[in-house]
């Protein structure tokens, strides 16, 4: 329980694939952040895309101005970036889940060894 409770937080708080590296699932965790960077980035060059060199400009000298510009309507490369990196999210939460509970399996009862024999 100890694990489960950790990985989600590590998941929620640092982001996907914090809680693989935490369960020592390393493969699964460095796919899960190369995901996250390399669909950030896809999302960063689309959205200077469509921009001027004089809103580029601007940009450098008011970093805050590209992340208003990006959050003041909901359209094309940001809606796809948060639906994608909600689904990167939602899988590891539910993988390392699934991690923990395969760790802490506990046979039905009726396959326990009761010292028995036939």
């Amino acid at each position: 329980m100890k694990e489960l409770l950790i990985s989600v937080l590590l998941t929620l708080f640092l982001g996907p694939g914090m809680g693989h590296l935490y369960l020592k699932q390393f493969k699964k965790a460095w796919i899960l952040i190369g995901l996250t960077i390399v669909s950030a980035v896809i999302f960063v060059i689309h959205a200077l895309k469509g921009l001027k060199p004089e809103q580029i400009i601007a940009i450098q000298a008011d970093p805050g101005a590209f992340t208003r510009s990006i959050t003041t309507g909901k359209s094309g490369p940001s809606l796809v970036f948060d639906i994608f990196f909600a689904a990167i999210w939602a899988y590891a939460l539910v993988d390392g889940y699934i991690i923990c509970r395969r760790k802490n399996i506990v046979p039905p009862p009726d396959v326990q060894d009761t010292g028995h024999t036939i």
